[in-house]
């Protein structure tokens, strides 16, 4: 079997007008581009071919500066700040519990043992790990301190992002958040929870 998915047998069952009216090999990518016979396909190609967006530095600031400001926004300014620190994804961040960040003295880790994380879907990952800079886990530690005032169980299995009914935060409170911070800094415009992911890596 060929890398093109034919076999010897069916290569050499080609007829001559049959190759004489093949698309040429290479070609195929470029006519679908055009965008002339498969919309879908040329679209696809055009989105792996330009750059993430990200947000800009002046929006970093201003998000993680606006956060930090008031404690009732501390929770928020520490899912952000690990965000952009880590590049995890919203799932990844919300399925995140105590101990999974703390030890059983309450220190933080350096690394951070992922338990929900996207994988291949085929069980080729035995897990993954994200390094915790210096920045974020000072700001873990003063959010574990800000748990502690909130009366917000510290327990190994307890969520570490709580929402305001007491529960763990979920993926769709977490981006209704991350849109009214980014009005609050002055945006110009709306971007997406992944697009702060986008800046990390």
């Amino acid at each position: 079997m060929s890398d093109t998915g034919f076999g010897s047998r069916d290569h050499q069952g080609v007829s001559a007008r049959s190759a004489k009216n093949a698309i040429p090999p290479g070609a195929g990518l470029a006519f679908d581009c055009e965008g002339s016979r498969h919309p879908r396909m040329a679209a696809y190609v055009e989105s792996i071919r330009r750059a993430p967006r990200t947000l800009t530095e002046r929006e970093q600031k201003a998000l993680l500066r606006v956060t930090g400001e008031h404690r009732a926004g501390w929770r928020d300014h520490v899912l952000f700040a690990m965000a952009h620190g880590t590049g995890l994804r919203a799932h990844e961040l919300v399925a995140l519990d105590v101990g999974d960040v703390f030890d059983d003295a309450g220190r933080v880790r350096r690394r951070l043992a992922l338990r929900v994380f996207k994988g291949d879907g085929r069980g080729a990952d035995d897990g993954q790990e994200a390094l915790l800079p210096e920045v974020l886990r000072a700001k873990l530690a003063k959010l574990r301190a800000w748990k502690a005032g909130e009366d917000e169980s510290l327990d190994r299995a307890a969520p570490l992002f709580v929402s305001q009914r007491g529960t763990r935060l979920s993926t769709r409170q977490l981006r209704h958040a991350f849109a009214v911070w980014q009005e609050r800094a002055g945006f110009e415009r709306h971007v997406s929870l992944h697009m702060l992911r986008h800046s990390a890596i």
